[in-house]
């Protein structure tokens, strides 16, 4: 019976994104998450071959300034910049942090083959970031509907969420 019950509330929940869609930004900023987040695997992984650490608070700081400075003339404000990316950035180290412990588990060997962080990996998640503002300042601060869920394979729900949580939230 409650098995019945679960599959109804998910049956309901399928109807309700099936009628109202989350609109194209909106959309978009998913896929954008997602996207972000599978190069977060790659940055784990350059950094579990390399040994580096996983916070890097200067880079932290540097990239909000950045984005605070570029969202201002887009007319998005500085608060819903550094909650949605101040978001993204506690998920990609959400994410590194549960790859680490998994890949200690299974007594992990570097990597093979792995790009460069500053010259390959980081340009990339650069211009994915980049969209990411130019979307948010498109949808507005309570979008209508959102996936909850990623489409990569290799992405905890944990992280999905945490990434996605400033989106859900009145008044981000």
């Amino acid at each position: 019976l409650g098995g019945r019950r679960g599959y109804a509330r998910r049956l309901s929940a399928w109807i309700e994104d099936y009628a109202h869609p989350a609109d194209p930004a909106t959309s978009q900023l998913a896929t954008l998450i997602d996207e972000r987040l599978a190069l977060v695997i790659e940055v784990a992984r350059y950094k579990w071959n390399t040994g580096a650490a996983i916070e890097d608070p200067p880079r932290e700081q540097a990239l909000l300034a950045s984005l605070r400075e570029r969202a201002a003339s887009m007319g998005v404000p500085a608060s819903r910049v550094d909650a949605f990316f101040l978001a993204q950035i506690e998920a990609a180290k959400q994410l590194q942090r549960e790859l680490f412990e998994r890949w200690k588990r299974e007594d992990r060997e570097k990597f093979p083959g792995m790009a460069d962080l500053a010259t390959s990996i980081r340009p990339g998640i650069d211009a994915v970031t980049s969209q990411m503002l130019q979307t948010l300042a498109k949808i507005p601060a309570q979008p209508a509907r959102l996936p909850l869920s990623s489409t990569i394979s290799g992405i905890s729900e944990g992280a999905v969420r945490t990434a996605r949580a400033p989106l859900l939230q009145p008044g981000t």
